[in-house]
């Protein structure tokens, strides 16, 4: 379960204005996330732009963000209908062969002791149209992969479209009714999910743990390459996806290095919509739509995005739209940076206020927390809760907060925290702060030209793609103005 530490805070206050005003602007925003996702991308940035950089902007620990390749696997090695429900290593399988499923009904799959190889991946994917498993809410998982490595599960025999970068969703690989969707424990590692459609699960949408309770400690083993993009997860009974232990202060469950979690639409979640734990080193989580997280309203369980301890993780390019929690938080192990993310209706579910951004101490024992250029609306108590008590270097700079409750402020740094914050814009008023349907500054907003230079390469483009500054300085928050002609 969850732990979040300093979480039972957020419930001592109460909501400033009424829910309803909360609903109507996080309502607006879902609207508007159809029409922002098909935004062309603006063409590259200007080089002879003058960058003034800060001297502490850090350098990059992960990669540069790019798309996630999306790849049509190769022709079938074998061909497997509905009758098999399991492939282990009595089916001869080895590195770079492909499974390929055929189209229609059938039960869940068993995925055990597969072993591919670098670059040579065993790909498991639907021929023929959608693959459909239908299962029941005590089944463990729809796709349940075990003790495999360099395995992906893809659905896209037939279509590429799926998950948070396309309006309608035709995903590959169809789960329903199963307790988890995707499951992937006890030793899987290097293994890749995509282009699958999750719903109407009691427990997780996906699920990929490894936990001392499989009998494989820290010391034995690390969770390796975990990629999981272009899903389509909703209606879920617990979290949307959970990656990794959330019990890293223990000392005991496995760490994961190299984490790449992007492109999904995740909504009407009953717990967390995503949640990364004990994720070291190289860890992404980027482009996701995420909304209405939190429905089952367990406490300490409703964020719409969290990263949680032991995680080293950039967050960037990220949506996160109605939570009954905290939209996006924070309590890893320093080092995370978190920027060019919208937030809308932070605890908009509820009548518990909480917070649009949570920086938290968690397992963080020395490193800083960098929150950059992200736009966050209508949260029910402050825009941006910082709360880590270490770290030397710790920013906040460029963020646009506007309408949060009167309740919370719009940056609430707490005592301990050793924060420098600059740049930052607050509007009280929804109105006065000129931003249309997609959160984008209108000509007059007071968000234009507002924000720092800060010479960190990701910057150099906003939310949705395009080249910042559009004018003399950037934007604040995650989007920038686009003036008449710009193309």
């Amino acid at each position: 379960m969850t732990h979040k530490a300093g979480a039972p805070d957020e419930r001592a206050d109460t909501v400033g204005r009424t829910k309803a005003s909360r609903l109507t602007i996080a309502s607006a925003a879902l609207l508007a996330i159809g029409v922002a996702i098909l935004i062309p991308l603006a063409t590259g940035v200007d080089d002879d732009r003058l960058v003034v950089p800060v001297a502490s902007a850090p350098t990059p620990a992960v990669p540069t963000l790019v798309p996630t390749p999306t790849t049509t696997p190769d022709p079938c090695t074998v061909r497997v209908d509905a009758g098999v429900t399991r492939l282990d290593d009595s089916a001869g399988l080895g590195p770079g062969d492909v499974v390929c499923l055929q189209a229609g009904p059938r039960t869940s799959l068993e995925i055990f002791d597969l072993y591919g190889a670098p670059g040579r991946a065993i790909t498991i994917v639907n021929e023929g149209g959608k693959v459909e498993i239908v299962g029941e809410a005590d089944d463990y998982a729809g796709i349940d992969i075990q003790r495999s490595e360099h395995v992906r599960i893809t659905g896209t025999g037939t279509s590429h479209s799926c998950g948070s970068s396309v309006e309608v969703q035709e995903c590959g690989i169809v789960i329903s009714g199963t307790g988890r969707g995707v499951a992937a424990t006890n030793r899987a590692g290097h293994i890749e999910v995509d282009h699958l459609e999750i719903f109407d699960t009691s427990k997780s949408g996906v699920f990929m743990r490894t936990s001392e309770k499989n009998g494989v400690r820290r010391e034995d083993w690390q969770q390796e390459e975990t990629r999981v993009h272009h899903l389509y997860v909703h209606g879920t009974g617990t979290e949307g996806l959970y990656i990794g232990s959330s019990s890293y202060s223990d000392g005991a469950d496995p760490v994961l290095v190299g984490v790449d979690i992007g492109y999904n639409l995740i909504t009407d979640t009953g717990w967390d919509g995503l949640q990364v734990g004990s994720a070291v080193a190289t860890c992404i989580v980027h482009h996701n739509q995420v909304s209405r997280a939190g429905l089952e309203h367990e406490d300490n369980q409703d964020s719409g995005l969290i990263i949680n301890r032991g995680s080293v993780c950039d967050v960037a390019e990220n949506r996160v739209i109605e939570t009954a929690g905290v939209g996006i938080y924070v309590q890893g192990n320093g080092g995370n940076r978190v920027y060019n993310n919208l937030v809308v209706g932070a605890s908009a579910l509820v009548d518990d206020p909480a917070d649009g951004i949570v920086a938290s101490t968690g397992s963080n024992t020395e490193g800083s927390i960098y929150l950059w250029h992200n736009t966050i609306v209508s949260a029910g108590r402050s825009g941006i809760s910082f709360r880590n008590s270490f770290g030397d270097d710790n920013q906040i700079a460029n963020n646009l907060i506007v309408g949060w409750s009167r309740a919370g402020d719009d940056i609430d740094i707490r005592p301990e925290a050793t924060v420098a914050a600059w740049a930052n814009l607050a509007v009280r008023d929804l109105d006065e702060a000129l931003l249309d349907a997609d959160f984008m500054p209108m000509a007059g907003s007071p968000a234009i030209d507002a924000g720092a230079p800060i010479g960190f390469e990701p910057l150099f483009v906003d939310l949705l793609g395009w080249r910042r500054p559009q004018g003399g300085a950037a934007d604040a928050g995650a989007i920038e103005h686009q003036p008449v002609g710009t193309s």
